[in-house]
């Protein structure tokens, strides 16, 4: 499966700090034969980068890794992501997610919403 996983500090003054959680997810979805990317959005221009990566990749399924600050973001991500592929899922994990879930999904386009650690139920 194609799976892009995207993170992003665009509000952090500690820039090119690329989340812990999106590239352990990563690498433990690459060990279990999926394909993965991850976009690390950081500046605007980062985003026609997540744009070129939406239609080159074709992601099956995506997952947004969200902090407090970058939660406004997030609806943005799935946005994108949805025109792009609408009938991939949209995955919303991370802190925030964690301690908000019924925010998250009250985004049309999440899919669904991981609370805590996401390595064993992402790759179900």
């Amino acid at each position: 499966m194609r799976i892009l996983l995207i993170s992003s500090n665009l509000r952090s003054q500690f820039h090119a700090i690329l989340s812990n959680g999106a590239v352990s997810l990563s690498a433990y979805l690459k060990r279990a034969g999926h394909q993965v990317r991850v976009c690390h959005i950081e500046r605007k221009k980062d985003w026609d980068n997540l744009r070129s990566t939406l239609t080159e990749f074709k992601p099956q399924l995506t997952g947004i890794s969200v902090t407090v600050t970058e939660t406004p973001f997030t609806t943005e991500f799935a946005a994108m992501s949805k025109r792009s592929n609408p009938d991939a899922p949209i995955l919303v994990g991370g802190i925030q997610a964690t301690l908000d879930p019924e925010y998250f999904l009250g985004i049309p386009e999440v899919s669904g919403v991981c609370r805590g650690e996401g390595e064993i139920p992402l790759l179900q």
